[in-house]
């Protein structure tokens, strides 16, 4: 028994190590044939950083079920919250913030540790840790956070890379816009990218509002703040989720819902935004 405790959380500091030692993304400057020199964003290229045990260190306390930083008796946000009526979050009894593995309890992991985690969205964390103070916001316990998580291949399939759009990255290369304008405007589509897929929930529905049974909508971090919002969350009578963009309104299947301390993903083969 002592031998299988030691099992399950030597395993579990191995996944912490993993997340801290995921894919780093950078601006990096490459040259075309004919010499002209061009800058590409390299999210979709992952490189790997040796993990930094003075930066997170495992805290086996904290793995063995002790509280975290999140306020006392604060649910984490569940995704049934954005349809149901709203209630102050501290009504709610009973701890959310926590899975067991036979027999133990280990406390939920902030976004920030969840989401470079999950294989099938690395190329959008890579693209979203680059955001310092969203990722802030990733690591912060008291966030409640819905990321609606494109997959590898949905960025894939993009007729442009995240980082070339809205802001023509090309046209302002041949323009021979400076160095520092380039690396500003492909960060500045990096964010405006992220940040789409992003919702600060509050209980005060402030960023999401009911338009009938069953769909809410929500606004991003990147919409206008006086819009109501930009992303159609659906939930069908069979249990099953749904999210669209305001524009299209066309709905894609939500693959997998993952909980964290500090928020929910929200996979799917959608991206929010879009190139023109």
């Amino acid at each position: 028994m002592v031998y299988g405790s030691y099992c399950v959380l030597f395993l579990a500091s191995l996944l912490l190590i993993q997340v801290q030692a995921k894919n780093i993304a950078d601006i990096e400057t490459y040259f075309d044939n004919e010499g002209r020199p061009h800058k590409r964003f390299v999210a979709e290229h992952p490189v790997f950083k040796p993990y930094d045990d003075s930066h997170r260190p495992v805290n086996w306390a904290n793995m063995m079920g002790t509280a975290n930083d999140r306020e006392n008796r604060r649910p984490s946000l569940q995704i049934n919250d954005l349809f149901d009526e709203c209630k102050s979050k501290e009504t709610f009894l009973g701890n959310k913030n926590e899975f067991h593995i036979q027999g133990y309890r280990l406390p939920l992991v902030p976004l920030n540790s969840t989401l470079p985690s999950l294989r099938e969205v690395e190329i959008f964390a890579n693209y979203a840790r680059t955001d310092k103070s969203l990722s802030d916001m990733f690591g912060e316990d008291n966030e409640d956070l819905i990321v609606i998580a494109p997959t590898n291949n949905a960025i894939m399939k993009l007729s442009a890379k995240p980082w070339q759009f809205p802001i023509d990255i090309e046209s302002l290369e041949d323009n021979g816009a400076p160095e520092e304008d380039i690396d500003d405007a492909i960060q500045n589509n990096v964010s405006k990218f992220v940040r789409s897929h992003v919702v600060s929930y509050n209980t005060n529905k402030d960023t999401y509002k009911k338009l009938r049974p069953g769909v809410t909508l929500l606004r991003s971090l990147a919409a206008d703040p006086s819009s109501d919002g930009d992303i159609l969350l659906k939930r069908d009578s069979k249990g099953s989720y749904y999210v669209a963009s305001i524009i299209d309104k066309k709905f894609s299947l939500v693959k997998k819902i993952e909980n964290s301390v500090n928020g929910i993903i929200l996979i799917v083969d959608l991206c929010m935004e879009r190139p023109a």
